[in-house]
C-alpha cells in the first residue's frame, strides 16, 4: 500500500511537472517583422500577426571582432500572467495619427485600450500607468497602478512603479524609494536611496552606502553590510565585498566566500562565474565546481542549458557541461519560454532546445 501510494505520488508529480514545461514553452513569444511585433508559438506558426509597436530596441554591437545585429524589447511586450502590453496604430486614411497603448490576451485579444495612457508590465493582477506626463523635457513620468481592464486601483502619484511581486512593489517618491502593498499603503517608513525589488520574500536595499535586506514587512531581515548585493533566486544571493563575489543564503550566512571576479545569480540550482585564474564555469550551492574551462563567456541555466562561448563558438551545455547543442554560433543567449536567440550566418534566429531554427529575423 504504501508503495503504491508512492507510485501514484511520484507519477503525479512527473505529470505535473511535464505539464508546466508545456504550459511554459507555449507561451507566445514576440517576433519582429517589417517593423512589427507579432507573436509565435513553439513551432514557428504565427498566432498573433505582426501589427503591434513598442519600444524597441534595436542594438548593433560587436562581439569577437563580429558585428552582431538584435534587439531588445521592454518586458511587458512579453506575456505575463497572460498579458503582455504593447502599442498599436491608430490610422486614418492610412496615416498613423498617433499610437494607442493596448493590453492583450494571448489569443490576441484586446483585453484594455488606454488610448494615450502609457503602462507597464502585468504582474501580480496589477499594471503600473502613467497618470500624468510633465513635459518632453522633463524626465519624471507619475505612475499609477490599475488592473487589466483600466481601472484605478492605486491612485498615488509615483516617479517610478515598479511591478508587484508576492504583493509587494517598488516605488520612486520624493527621490527616494520604498515599497507598497496592493492598496496602495507603504510597507513601512523608512525609504532608501537605492534598492531593488522583491524576490523570495526579500528586498535589497541601501543603508549608508551598505546593502543590506528586508522582509515583506518592511523588517531588516539581513543587516547592511555589503558593497552590493543582488536580489535572491534560488535561496541564494549575490554579495561583493569590495574585491570578489559570494553568495549569502537567506539568514546572511555567507554560504560561498568571496572569490570569484565575476558571477551571476543562482538559477536552476547553479551559477555562472568566473575566477582569477581565468577560468568560468558553474558551481553548485556549496560553492563547488560543477564543471569549468577556459570558455570566454557563460550564461544560465535556463529550463537545463546554459550558452557558453567554446574557441569562439556558442553552444549549449547541460548540467555536467556536456553539449546538447554543439558550438556553432557567433553569439547566443539564455533561452526564454523554450526560445534561444542565437546569431549566425549574419542573421538573427529563435532556436528550439533541440537547436532547430524555428525563426529567421530580417534586421
Amino acid at each position: 500500500m504504501i508503495y503504491r501510494s508512492w507510485y501514484i505520488f511520484n507519477v503525479l508529480t512527473f505529470i505535473i511537472l511535464i505539464s508546466n514545461i508545456i504550459i511554459l514553452n507555449s507561451r507566445p513569444m514576440p517576433i519582429i517583422a517589417d517593423g512589427k511585433i507579432g507573436f509565435i508559438d513553439s513551432t514557428g506558426q504565427l498566432i498573433i500577426q505582426p501589427q503591434y509597436s513598442s519600444y524597441i530596441e534595436f542594438t548593433n554591437f560587436k562581439y569577437r571582432n563580429k558585428k552582431i545585429k538584435s534587439f531588445n524589447l521592454p518586458k511587458q511586450a512579453y506575456f505575463n500572467e497572460g498579458y503582455a502590453s504593447l502599442l498599436k496604430a491608430d490610422v486614418l486614411w492610412f496615416i498613423v495619427i498617433a499610437y494607442d497603448n493596448i493590453i492583450i490576451n494571448e489569443n490576441g485579444h484586446t483585453s484594455c485600450n488606454m488610448g494615450g495612457i502609457k503602462h507597464g508590465q502585468y504582474s501580480d493582477g496589477l499594471i503600473a500607468m502613467v497618470a500624468k506626463n510633465r513635459g518632453l523635457r522633463d524626465e519624471f513620468i507619475y505612475y499609477n497602478y490599475c488592473d487589466n481592464r483600466g481601472y484605478d486601483i492605486i491612485s498615488i502619484p509615483f516617479r517610478y512603479a515598479g511591478p508587484f511581486v508576492n504583493g509587494r512593489a517598488l516605488v520612486l517618491k520624493d527621490d527616494n524609494f520604498s515599497y507598497i502593498d496592493k492598496t496602495g499603503t507603504f510597507i513601512n517608513k523608512s525609504t532608501y536611496s537605492r534598492a531593488e525589488s522583491f524576490s523570495e520574500d526579500l528586498a535589497a536595499v541601501m543603508v549608508d552606502d551598505k546593502w543590506g535586506f528586508i522582509n515583506r514587512d518592511g523588517e531588516m531581515a539581513i543587516s547592511p553590510q555589503f558593497v552590493r548585493a543582488q536580489s535572491f533566486s534560488d535561496g541564494m544571493a549575490r554579495v561583493m565585498d569590495g574585491k570578489a563575489f559570494g553568495f549569502i543564503d537567506k539568514n546572511g550566512k555567507l554560504i560561498i566566500d568571496y572569490k570569484f571576479v565575476s558571477a551571476n545569480e543562482f538559477s536552476e540550482g547553479y551559477a555562472s562565474v568566473s575566477d582569477a585564474d581565468g577560468y568560468k564555469g558553474f558551481i553548485d550551492k556549496e560553492g563547488n565546481w560543477t564543471f569549468k574551462d577556459r570558455y570566454l563567456s557563460v550564461g544560465n541555466f535556463k529550463q537545463g542549458l546554459a550558452p557558453v562561448d567554446y574557441n569562439g563558438k556558442f553552444g549549449y551545455v547541460d548540467y555536467k557541461g556536456n553539449f546538447v547543442i554543439q558550438p556553432q554560433y557567433d553569439f547566443a543567449e539564455d533561452f526564454l519560454n523554450g526560445f534561444a536567440k542565437v546569431y549566425y550566418n549574419d542573421k538573427l534566429h529563435y532556436i528550439n532546445m533541440k537547436g532547430e531554427v524555428i525563426w529567421t529575423f530580417d534586421l
